[in-house]
């Protein structure tokens, strides 16, 4: 998160170049209020070197905050519902304290608490294609 609003026009910039560079992962959280993206990464190296070139590159500090999710599952319908709008997720019936998201390139995503949901979510949604990676 960026500590200094007046700043925002920099994080941005600084946020959009490194997503851009594959630092890391944006994902909005789908009928969230918070407009920041969360950040998703391979291991905390990664996090430590987005904010680092934030804070050399583009003049601003940043804090981190650990989500409540930490692993992934992109999704696509087995048999697209041409009638839903593309704004809204195809149905997925999630397990406990996961959360429907995008990520930065529009692709649905389900986010995680624990790696052992993710067997609970396939059996729960054979409509539904899914896979680990984007």
């Amino acid at each position: 998160l960026n500590k200094d609003t007046a700043n925002i026009k920099r994080y941005r910039s600084g946020m959009e170049q490194l997503m851009k560079e594959g630092v890391a992962q944006a994902y909005h959280v789908h009928g969230s209020a918070q407009s920041v993206p969360l950040l998703g990464a391979v291991g905390p190296l990664q996090f430590e070197v987005l904010q680092a070139r934030l804070e050399s590159e583009y003049s601003v500090e940043t804090r981190l905050e650990q989500p409540r999710w930490n692993c992934v599952q992109w999704f696509v319908e087995r048999e697209p519902d041409k009638s839903r709008s593309d704004r809204e997720p195809p149905e997925v019936k999630l397990p406990s304290g996961c959360a429907v998201a995008r990520d930065q390139d529009g692709n649905w995503v389900v986010l995680l608490p624990a790696q052992y949901l993710v067997e609970i979510l396939h059996d729960r949604n054979e409509g539904l294609s899914f896979r680990s990676s984007a």
